[in-house]
C-alpha cells in the first residue's frame, strides 16, 4: 500500500473536539493550499465580473443573456472531456504514485478520444435547441477550445495529487486577464458575440501553456507506450464517475437553458446575473473541498478513523468559510446587484435566494466526492439522474407562473434532499456518523449576521460590512474557530509539523 500524502488529518486532542481548524502538518499544508486556492478562484471570478460587467453595458441584456446560454452549453462540453477522470486518476495516483507517470499518459491518450466526442455533443446541442446563428457560431468557437482544456485536466491530476493547486489557479488567473483584455477589446468595438467567444478560445490556449510551464518538472504530455486497452480502462474507471458528474452538469446548466425556453429575458438576466455574483463563492468553496480529495483518497480504506474525521472536520470548514461569504451578499443584495448595473438591480431577491442555495450546495460539494473514493459512484448517479429528472419537470411547470423563483425555489429543495441522501450513503459506506452541534452553529451564525443589517434597514455596502463583523464575532465565541489555531498554522515551522510525502516528488520522467 503506498504512503499517504500527509501524515496527519486531524487534531485528536480532545480540547479541540469541538473546534473545525485541522492541525498538524496536514493541516498547514490543506491550508496553504486552500488560501492560494481561495485567493486565487476570487481574483478570476471577480476579473470575470468586470467582463460581465462590460459584456451587459455595452450589449444589454440580449448579449449577456445569449453569452450566458452559450457559457451553459459549453459546460457540458467540459464535462464531457473530463467526465470523471480527474476525480479516477487523482484518486488512482494518490494510491500508487509509483505509476503516476504512466498513468498520466494513459489519461492524455484518453482525451484524445473524448474531445471529438465533446465537441459533437456541444455543437448537436447548438443545433437541437435552435438558438440564432450568431449563438450558434460562437458556441461552435468556444467548443474548439475543449482540446486545449483537455490538456489542462492532465496537468490538473498532477496539481491536485501533488497538493499544488495554487499551480492550476495560477494558470487560470492569468489566462482569464488574456480573455478579459480581448472580451473588453471586443465589446468597446461592438464585434459581437463571436469576437467574444474567440477571446475565450484564446485564453484557453493560454491557461494549457501555463500548465505545461507549471507542470513541465514532474510531466510532459506524451501517449507513449500508452495501448489503446489502457485507454479503455481510463475510460471504464472514469464512467460511473463522469456519468454522474455529466448530469450533475446538466443540473446545473439546464437552469439558464429552461429558463431561455419558459421565463423572459428579464428572468435569464436577473438570475445570470445573481449567478455571477454568487460565482466567486462557488469557486472558492469547490476550491478549497476539492483540497481534502487526496487527503480522503489517502486514507480510504487504511484508517477509517482518520477517514472519519476528516469528513467532519472537512465539512465544517467549507461550512463555515460558506457562511462568511454568503452572509454579506444576503445583507448587501441590492448593492452587489447595482454593481452589474441598474438593469439588474430589481433581481436583488435572486441574488438573495441564490445565496443561500449556495449555502446547501457546499454540503454537496464536500461530502459528493467521498463517494467517488468509497466506489459509490453507482448510487450516487442514481440520485442525480432522479434529481435531474424531477428539477426538469417543476422547472418546466413553475416557471411560466413564477419566473426565476421557480428555478431558485426547485434548487433549494432539492440541494436539501441531496445533502440528507450523501451523508446517509457515506454512513452507510464507512459508518461515519455525522456530528451536528458544530453546522447548525455555522447556521445560526448566519441567520444572526445576514438578519440584522436586513431587519435594521442598513443596505448596501455598510450592511455587508456588519454582517461579515456579526458573523466572525459569533464564530469565534461559539468556539467553531480559535486563534490559537490559526497562529498555529501560519508558523511554518510548527512542532507538529512532519516530513510530506506526495506522488511525483522523485518521480519526474
Amino acid at each position: 500500500m503506498s504512503e499517504p500524502i500527509v501524515e496527519a488529518v486531524a487534531c485528536s486532542d480532545d480540547k479541540h473536539h469541538n473546534s473545525v481548524i485541522i492541525q498538524g502538518n496536514v493541516g498547514r499544508r490543506v491550508f496553504k493550499n486552500s488560501v492560494a486556492q481561495l485567493i486565487g478562484r476570487i481574483a478570476v471570478a471577480l476579473t470575470r465580473f468586470i467582463m460581465v460587467g462590460t459584456i451587459l453595458r455595452t450589449g444589454g441584456r440580449t448579449l449577456f443573456a445569449e453569452y450566458s446560454i452559450v457559457l451553459g452549453v459549453l459546460s457540458l462540453g467540459e464535462w464531457l472531456v473530463d467526465f470523471g477522470s480527474t476525480d479516477a486518476f487523482t484518486r488512482e495516483v494518490c494510491r500508487e504514485p509509483q505509476k503516476a507517470v504512466k498513468l498520466l499518459r494513459t489519461l492524455t491518450a484518453s482525451k484524445l478520444v473524448q474531445f471529438p466526442i465533446a465537441l459533437a455533443v456541444v455543437t448537436g446541442a447548438l443545433f437541437a435547441f435552435r438558438y440564432p446563428a450568431v449563438v450558434v457560431e460562437a458556441g461552435i468557437v468556444g467548443a474548439l477550445s475543449l482540446f486545449w482544456f483537455s490538456g489542462v485536466l492532465v496537468y490538473r491530476v498532477i496539481f491536485r495529487a501533488k497538493l499544488s493547486l495554487e499551480r492550476d489557479v495560477g494558470s487560470e488567473f492569468l489566462s482569464t486577464l488574456v480573455m478579459v483584455a480581448l472580451t473588453m477589446l471586443a465589446c468597446r468595438r461592438g464585434l459581437g458575440l463571436i469576437a467574444i467567444f474567440w477571446a475565450y478560445f484564446i485564453s484557453r490556449i493560454m491557461y494549457f501553456a501555463c500548465c505545461c510551464w507549471f507542470g513541465d518538472r514532474y510531466f510532459r504530455i506524451s501517449t507513449k507506450e500508452v495501448k489503446s486497452s489502457e485507454v479503455s480502462w481510463s475510460l471504464r474507471i472514469a464512467f460511473a464517475i463522469g456519468v454522474a458528474g455529466f448530469l450533475a452538469v446538466g443540473y446545473e446548466a439546464v437552469d439558464i437553458l429552461l429558463l431561455s425556453r419558459f421565463g423572459s429575458v428579464s428572468d435569464i438576466a436577473f438570475y445570470s446575473g445573481a449567478q455571477k455574483l454568487v460565482s466567486p463563492v462557488m469557486l472558492a468553496v469547490a476550491a478549497v473541498a476539492s483540497t481534502f480529495y487526496p487527503v480522503f483518497a489517502s486514507y480510504w480504506p487504511r484508517d477509517n478513523a482518520r477517514f472519519q474525521e476528516t469528513c467532519q472536520r472537512a465539512l465544517e470548514v467549507v461550512l463555515i468559510l460558506a457562511g462568511l461569504a454568503v452572509c454579506p451578499l444576503i445583507a448587501g443584495s441590492v448593492f452587489f446587484m447595482r454593481l452589474l448595473g441598474p438593469q439588474v438591480a430589481e433581481g436583488s431577491p435572486a441574488l438573495t435566494g441564490l445565496a443561500v442555495l449556495c449555502f446547501l450546495k457546499s454540503v454537496a460539494i464536500t461530502l459528493g466526492p467521498i463517494l467517488y473514493i468509497v466506489f459509490a459512484q453507482r448510487q450516487l448517479l442514481k440520485v442525480v439522474a432522479l434529481a435531474l429528472t424531477l428539477k426538469v419537470f417543476l422547472i418546466a411547470t413553475l416557471t411560466h407562473r413564477f419566473g426565476y423563483w421557480a428555478v431558485i425555489g426547485t434548487n433549494i429543495f432539492l440541494e436539501v434532499v441531496f445533502a440528507g441522501c450523501a451523508i446517509a450513503m457515506i454512513r452507510h459506506y464507512t459508518k461515519w456518523s455525522m456530528k451536528w452541534t458544530n453546522p447548525l452553529k455555522i447556521c445560526a451564525a448566519i441567520l444572526v449576521a445576514a438578519g440584522t443589517p436586513v431587519l435594521l434597514h442598513l443596505g448596501g455596502i455598510s450592511g455587508a460590512a456588519i454582517a461579515i463583523g456579526i458573523y466572525t464575532v459569533f464564530v469565534l465565541a461559539a468556539g467553531l474557530v480559535r486563534i490559537s489555531e490559526v497562529k498555529a498554522l501560519l508558523l511554518r515551522n510548527s512542532a507538529a509539523a512532519p516530513a510530506v510525502t506526495t506522488p511525483f516528488e522523485n518521480n519526474v520522467p
